[in-house]
């Protein structure tokens, strides 16, 4: 366009010691088989302002909506602040070590409007030279049309990475100056609700995305740029962490869409 953990300490009573006995017969861990179904997509629809969840191995799993969101939905956009803010202070610190950071400047700022659409322009720098910007790009999105029906086209690709190239002088196309990346969402129709997120993670590289499997056009998400839906490999710590994300209804007749990025 497109995070360390306290050691804990835990105690294990009578049951889950039975059962570990249970399945450490001959002094060896039971070891978990693969599952032989295979892998159906789950389907989303609305009833009763409930998302239902099928496809599963369990049947159906109801989530309910609350103010737009769902329990996963709220949990993710709660996380995803905090984990801008941590993985840019190690992104700083990673910066200040090895003298190449990333910064990104509003071209057009963040604006949430009707039916789910949404636009945010930046312009990125970096003090790396002769080299690439790499993002990887996560998405969410869960979106359903006046009737409750799950909308399934338009749907962004859920993780991906894209590459800016950088020259000696630090220039960074395209397409530039201060237009190098657009987070769109296109509308989803009157009276259509749900939730979007996305969330940016850029590393500066040496090594020409091209030989790592990224090709122009590769992911329509990113236009033109150098992209894939696989991994480069090596691109060591992120040095800027990006994020937005909005929920959108219509209460009553009047079309709302909320949110927040960074």
């Amino acid at each position: 366009m497109k995070p360390l953990k306290n050691k804990e300490t835990s105690t294990t009573n009578k049951s889950s010691k039975t059962f570990l006995n249970k399945t450490n017969q001959g002094g060896v861990f039971a070891r978990q088989e693969k599952s032989s179904e295979p892998f159906v997509k789950p389907k989303t629809a609305t009833r009763n302002n409930t998302k239902v969840i099928s496809g599963v191995p369990s049947g159906e799993v109801e989530e309910q909506v609350v103010g737009g969101r769902t329990v996963g939905e709220f949990v993710g956009d709660v996380a995803r602040p905090v984990g801008t803010v941590l993985g840019n202070a190690v992104g700083s610190i990673a910066g200040a070590l090895t003298g190449i950071n990333i910064s990104a400047a509003n071209n057009v700022a963040p604006s949430w409007k009707d039916n789910g659409q949404f636009e945010w322009v930046v312009g990125f720098s970096t003090t790396g030279r002769s080299g690439w910007i790499v993002q990887k790009v996560t998405n969410t999105m869960r979106a359903e049309d006046s009737s409750g029906n799950a909308i399934t086209t338009g749907i962004p690709t859920p993780e991906y990475w894209e590459a800016w190239p950088v020259d000696a002088s630090g220039n960074v196309t395209p397409v530039g100056p201060g237009r190098n990346d657009w987070w769109l969402r296109p509308s989803k129709g009157a009276g259509s609700t749900g939730h979007w997120s996305m969330k940016g993670q850029l590393y500066f590289t040496t090594t020409d995305p091209a030989t790592k499997g990224l090709t122009p056009g590769g992911v329509p998400d990113a236009g033109i740029l150098l992209s894939s839906t696989s991994s480069p490999g090596g691109l060591g710590i992120a040095r800027l962490h990006r994020y937005a994300q909005g929920t959108w209804e219509t209460v009553g007749t009047t079309p709302t869409h909320t949110g927040s990025a960074k």
